[in-house]
């Protein structure tokens, strides 16, 4: 686990990040990491989790900090001040001592670089889907409907999200939106859209229905998901 802290002129930040692998290898991935900032004039930090990922490449040797990783990440969180979509950066050198073994540790050790902070001027959203009803069998014909919301973030916004919503399933069926087959859906004003979802006949299983939204001009993307329940039928 490294820890990394910065500021610049568009506020402070710290991220942390487990690392997977051993001193030496490159490179090393990380992904769900953590990440805190406070952007100026703001009292409240913002907190996320699993919204920091990246990779640390070998970056030579140091007397002093150990084998020298240079690690690039990228994170993205909305602000719980104003609602709004924060995106970072980071570019830093960190320093490795130790190993992992018995009797051994792991120590980093910052020894360059930045953290960016730029707002991205789009509010955050949140996606829920849930499909009626969420269990039925597989025989042919039968089907139900996925219902998604899309929900702007940002309390004082008067715009709703709109744009397109993508379907995937980790099952076999077939989606239908309209008059027309395919896995979208366009959201209305309302912030909702629908498609109905065929699960394969004879198939079975729980299936996870993940609902997408790919974003407009003034709403950064988002995605949900719900478990449906298919039977074969006997």
């Amino acid at each position: 686990m490294f820890s990394l802290t910065g500021s610049s002129g568009t506020g402070t930040a710290s991220t942390s990040a487990a690392v997977g692998g051993y001193v030496g290898q490159s490179p090393l991935l990380f992904s769900g990491g953590s990440v805190t900032f406070r952007l100026p004039g703001e009292a409240q930090p913002t907190s996320a989790s699993g919204a920091y990922g990246g990779q640390a490449v070998l970056d030579g040797t140091s007397s002093t900090a150990g084998t020298l990783y240079e690690t690039t990440g990228t994170f993205y969180a909305t602000d719980v001040n104003t609602g709004q979509v924060v995106a970072g950066a980071t570019d830093t050198v960190i320093g490795i001592k130790g190993h992992s073994g018995r009797g051994g540790g792991i120590t980093f050790t910052l020894v360059s670089g930045t953290i960016t902070i730029t707002p991205t001027g789009q509010d955050g959203t949140s996606t829920t889907v849930a499909c009626f009803p969420s269990s039925l069998t597989s025989n042919e014909g039968s089907f139900t409907i996925c219902i998604v919301k899309v929900t702007d973030s940002n309390p004082s916004s008067t715009s709703a999200p709109t744009g397109m919503v993508l379907f995937s399933t980790s099952g076999s069926g077939t989606y239908w939106s309209g008059s027309t087959h395919g896995a979208s859906c366009i959201l209305r004003s309302s912030g909702i859209c629908a498609v109905a979802f065929f699960p394969t006949v004879d198939s079975g299983g729980t299936m996870s229905i993940v609902a997408s939204y790919t974003g407009d001009g003034s709403h950064y993307q988002s995605s949900g998901r719900t478990l449906l329940y298919v039977t074969a039928p006997a």
